[in-house]
């Protein structure tokens, strides 16, 4: 079905743009759509990101209603996710191609931090429960956020420990 998909051969393209689309894009095959009305999905909004070097995502915005898709909306709708992405993952940048190489950028503050957090603590809690001061806590956090790509110490904590760093 992808083969076919004509949203998705929009997204494949070689220079992707935000578009919009809707039942008019799926005209000639009706039975792609059906199956994403079925799910509440009527139309959206797609916007290509590159996160960088080669690598591209495409982030959709889908709606169980129509939405129009005129430029004015589009950029508003793309400003959106823009500012969503960045408030959930920061720029999002491969810092490091290997477990061991981020393992060493990682200091022993920095990793006990990161694991507390992805645990569950509140970042208002740690300078208590690690026994630092609030804005040695903050630095830290901020730090080894950066070092994971993000500005997001919550995404940074689980992005290492999606890498297996905190053990």
């Amino acid at each position: 079905m992808a083969d076919i998909d004509p949203v998705i051969a929009m997204i494949r393209a070689k220079k992707p743009r935000p578009f919009h689309w809707n039942g008019l894009t799926y005209k000639g095959f009706d039975h792609i759509y059906e199956v994403g009305r079925a799910y509440g999905i009527r139309s959206g909004i797609i916007a290509p990101i590159r996160p960088g070097g080669r690598r591209r995502l495409s982030i959709s915005l889908d709606s169980p209603y129509e939405i129009d898709g005129t430029p004015a909306q589009i950029a508003d709708k793309v400003a959106a996710l823009g500012k969503f992405a960045h408030g959930l993952a920061g720029a999002m940048i491969a810092r490091y191609d290997h477990r061991s190489k981020l393992e060493v950028a990682l200091n022993e503050d920095e990793k006990e931090m990161l694991k507390r957090l992805f645990g569950g603590c509140p970042p208002h809690d740690l300078p208590f429960k690690l026994r630092r001061g609030h804005d040695f806590v903050r630095i830290t956090l901020t730090n080894a956020a950066r070092k994971l790509g993000t500005n997001n110490p919550d995404t940074a904590a689980a992005l290492a420990w999606h890498l297996g760093v905190l053990t």
